[in-house]
């Protein structure tokens, strides 16, 4: 059963549109963070840090995909993104929930908005897709 929905996630992944992918990249990110706050919660700092650092990893992928000609857009989301990942760090250095929270919430605005623009344009707007690997 685990493999058929990773092959299942696999096919998904390869057959998004843009904007599909960045909402999946989002939703990872949310995730990751999510299970981070758990994480403090039990007082387990090794799932607290694997979490940080994977949503970490999404959250710059987010932003080596921002399309500098956009301008001012593109400008605001790397800006965004780039104090997302400064939180984020100070967090797993810390183990401050305060600045997880914050993140959470912006990323889960973004990813409203982008789930919007998905069900209107299938193609972004404001970054282009992270490649596909594999």
């Amino acid at each position: 059963m685990k493999q058929a929905l990773g092959l299942y996630q696999e096919v998904h992944t390869r057959t998004a549109n843009p904007a599909e992918l960045v909402v999946m990249l989002y939703e990872g990110a949310v995730r990751f963070l999510r299970q981070a706050l758990i994480g403090m919660e039990d007082g387990d700092i090794e799932k607290v840090h694997n979490s940080l650092v994977r949503a970490q990893r999404i959250i710059e992928e987010l932003e080596m995909a921002v399309d500098p000609r956009h301008g001012p857009i593109g400008d605001s989301l790397t800006a965004l993104y780039r104090f997302m990942l400064s939180e984020l760090e100070l967090a797993n250095v810390r183990k401050e929930r305060a600045r997880v929270q914050p993140v959470v919430e912006l990323l889960e605005e973004l990813l409203g908005a982008w789930r919007e623009a998905g069900r209107h344009a299938p193609v972004a707007t404001a970054a282009a897709s992270p490649a596909p690997r594999g």
